[in-house]
């Protein structure tokens, strides 16, 4: 097969954008956020390379194809997309005989066929934790990895829940899910933990690891590196990529391009002075190793202290929010929180 491309990253970083942007080349189709790993099989079970047994293939193939098709928020157990499935997993060698990797691969290239392109791209933010997993099972994967500013993250995270009420289709169980996610040192910690997971992969020629930052400062510049290192031509319609809402504002109806104002907003207010001095403290080394300068800002103790008494309360709720999305709760948390 053709090569296949992984967006991944710290979630709020950028991968949707660059998912978005390399999906406007002429051979490559985005998939968007997919979340085979973990929410539909085990990590341990995508890289164990035991065959599936032959009805639970399907079933998995179909429920791919829906989110694929109809949205990852509004994907179903996916009977109507039975006969897709099958032809799909048809193009594996082996078939009925098929790994959770072969599987994967199969669907998303038969997808990307069926939109006339050659190249499927995956923008699961969370393959962040499992690049090693990813690149000892497809050889020819290409994987960008996406890092931003942990403060624009915590931000970004900290209104996600408000985009639903921004116009974008939603369901409330999401919104109220997003709002229990967030807190300063969970954020943090799950960005420090996906950062090193990228940096630990990066000596890799197959890996790419590109600031938000960078792409907003020169778009034309870096989207070449992207092109370069993913194998396709560059287009210059690739920088017209559509300008989609974020946590504090609606989608830009008509608008296109990398949008510069999106960077360093964490400055501007949103946070407070406790949320920032948790951030920067949580991120630790990694901060200033990739190029954020630390904001000198004073906090007032009994800000810091009441974001750490809410931490028990913000994790059980997170924790019971989220236990339908994974498949081994503590290899979940491990990676995560470390």
């Amino acid at each position: 097969m053709s090569g296949q491309i992984f967006v991944v990253g710290n979630s709020r970083s950028g991968t949707t954008m660059v998912a978005r942007i390399l999906g406007r080349n002429s051979r490559v189709q985005d998939l968007r956020e997919l979340h085979f790993i973990e929410q539909m099989i085990s990590g341990e079970e995508f890289s164990s390379g035991q065959a599936l047994a032959r009805e639970r293939a399907l079933e998995l193939a179909a429920r791919l194809i829906s989110v694929i098709r109809d949205g990852y928020f509004y994907g179903t157990a996916g009977e109507a997309y039975r006969a897709d499935a099958e032809a799909a997993l048809s193009s594996v060698e082996d078939w009925p005989s098929v790994t959770a990797a072969q599987l994967f691969e199969a669907v998303r290239f038969a997808e990307a066929k069926r939109a006339g392109k050659d190249i499927p791209i995956d923008q699961t933010p969370r393959n962040v934790f499992y690049i090693t997993d990813i690149l000892a099972a497809y050889a020819d994967a290409k994987i960008v990895c996406m890092v931003r500013d942990p403060r624009d993250v915590c931000l970004s995270q900290k209104g996600k829940w408000r985009r639903r009420f921004l116009g974008a289709n939603i369901p409330i169980f999401e919104a109220i899910r997003s709002w229990a996610n967030y807190h300063p040192v969970v954020t943090t910690r799950i960005w420090r933990q996906a950062v090193r997971a990228g940096d630990a992969a990066a000596s890799d020629p197959r890996v790419l690891v590109i600031r938000f930052e960078d792409i907003t400062a020169d778009p034309q510049g870096v989207v070449q590196r992207l092109c370069t290192h993913t194998g396709v031509a560059f287009e210059p319609e690739m920088l017209n990529v559509a300008r989609v809402g974020s946590s504090d504002r609606k989608d830009e109806t008509g608008a296109s391009g990398v949008d510069a104002s999106r960077v360093g907003t964490w400055a501007a207010g949103g946070l407070s002075a406790a949320e920032i001095a948790i951030c920067e403290k949580e991120a630790g080394a990694l901060l200033e190793a990739h190029g954020y300068e630390k904001s000198g800002l004073k906090s007032n103790p009994f800000g810091i202290l009441l974001w750490w008494g809410l931490l028990p309360l913000k994790m059980a709720l997170a924790l019971a929010l989220n236990l339908r999305r994974v498949k081994n709760l503590l290899s979940w948390a491990r990676k995560r929180i470390g």
